[in-house]
């Protein structure tokens, strides 16, 4: 395919999302299955094409003047630079499948609009009613924090220390680009890609399937050292999902001691098995149900919540959820929090730990949700997040340093190169 009939498929694949409201990911598989004649490479320029008019949606409407499908289709190919107008103008000429060619005065708009002159929320390419809840988390830098949750994301993954090491794994991979993080060691980094390409099929890779390295965000694993759990601990992963905060844990206790793997969505745990036989994991026990949790009831040494949010940090990868969220769905994930946080506190053992975890930016989730909730639980206390940073990372090379909140620490984009990613440790008095 050439750009005219990658460019057209852009605007098919965004009116869909649009018309559907389901995710963009989605829409896409379901485009390439109808369209087999596209090859991998029409499919990739496609969906990095499509990405990009979402994770820039505001500011490319506000420097077109227009919410115009095809106007951010166009504005999507124009805002890496790789494309001038001319050169569009020349490839779209080529092609019998070209979309009609931007007006000329979205053309003279595109060249004359400084976005530096937007409304701080266009700038940042957030929702508005987003910004103050950013505010009070990022202080004044949220706006070049949602810059960064608008950028294409790397893929990050980490080496299971069960099996192999960074050096070994780096040697198995056939992949290019992959590199570790220096500061981090069992981190390995591919770039966020360019152009047309795509990352590399790690799953693939036999080091994948042979259980060496995961895919998983390197804020995810800063997020599970954080927890400091030790061997022959007795860990409760209260919201395990499909497993890969479990599997960190299990690496960090050397398959000593017990985790126990639950989740009320029964569904995210179906490869949550095989994922920990592939690592080699042997010290977790998953439940499907909540009433097999009953007997650990203020037995745990670690309680870890990875509550389920709106997923603002990790717009970077998921840029649909960014135009569909609401105040509606955060006030429903607050309460959902509430009462998993009430929950999960129970299986605190004496001087135990509970860990709360979120991959948002908003204020209300965060810090807030932790107020609330020492303030109704005398018996716990927040811990020095500085001092937990400093245990992880102080061996590791010249570490970056995240946000430090009152209760907690964020990871973001813009300091630690990461998704965006809360983390508060509550100690049981």
């Amino acid at each position: 395919m050439r750009l005219g009939g990658r460019l057209q498929a852009v605007i098919d694949v965004l009116h869909d999302f649009e018309r559907h409201k389901r995710p963009v990911s989605e829409t896409l598989n379901d485009w390439g299955r109808s369209h087999r004649f596209a090859g991998s490479g029409d499919r990739y320029e496609i969906g990095n094409i499509v990405y990009d008019a979402l994770r820039r949606r505001a500011s490319i409407s506000w420097r077109m003047e227009s919410d115009a499908i095809s106007d951010l289709a166009y504005g999507a190919l124009l805002i890496h630079g790789r494309l001038d107008m001319q050169a569009i103008k020349r490839k779209l000429a080529e092609d019998n499948f070209a979309p009609r060619p931007l007006a000329e005065e979205k053309q003279i708009l595109w060249q004359s609009r400084d976005l530096a002159n937007a409304l701080d929320h266009i700038r940042a390419d957030i929702p508005q009613w987003c910004s103050c809840s950013l505010e009070k988390l990022l202080g004044s830098h949220w706006v070049e924090e949602g810059m960064a949750l608008a950028t294409r994301p790397p893929l990050d993954l980490r080496v299971n220390p069960l099996i192999s090491t960074p050096e070994r794994a780096i040697k198995a991979l056939h992949v290019s680009g992959v590199t570790p993080v220096a500061w981090y060691a069992q981190a390995l980094r591919i770039s966020p890609v360019k152009e047309q390409r795509s990352h590399s099929n790690v799953r693939g890779e036999a080091a994948f399937r042979n259980g060496w390295v995961e895919v998983q965000d390197l804020g995810s694993q800063l997020a599970s050292s954080l927890c400091r759990v030790e061997p022959g601990m007795q860990i409760l992963d209260y919201c395990a999902g499909t497993g890969g905060k479990t599997m960190a844990l299990a690496a960090a206790m050397k398959n000593s001691g017990k985790i126990h793997a639950f989740d009320a969505e029964k569904a995210r745990l179906i490869p949550i098995v095989g994922r920990l036989h592939r690592a080699g994991v042997r010290n977790v026990q998953v439940h499907v149900n909540s009433s097999t949790l009953e007997s650990l009831s203020g037995q745990m040494d670690v309680v870890v919540v990875d509550a389920p949010c709106t997923g603002t940090g990790v717009w970077r990868r998921r840029p649909d959820i960014k135009w569909r969220l609401n105040k509606i769905h955060l006030e429903k994930r607050i309460a959902e929090q509430y009462a998993i946080l009430e929950k999960a506190s129970t299986f605190v053992g004496p001087r135990g730990r509970l860990v709360y975890i979120t991959c948002s930016v908003l204020f209300e989730e965060n810090d807030c949700q932790v107020a609330h909730f020492l303030a109704r639980h005398v018996d716990f206390r927040a811990s020095d997040m500085r001092i937990c940073w400093n245990r992880i990372v102080s061996r590791q090379g010249q570490a970056p340093l995240p946000y430090f909140s009152e209760h907690g620490i964020l990871l973001s984009p813009r300091l630690t190169g990461t998704d965006g990613f809360f983390i508060s440790v509550l100690k049981k008095r």
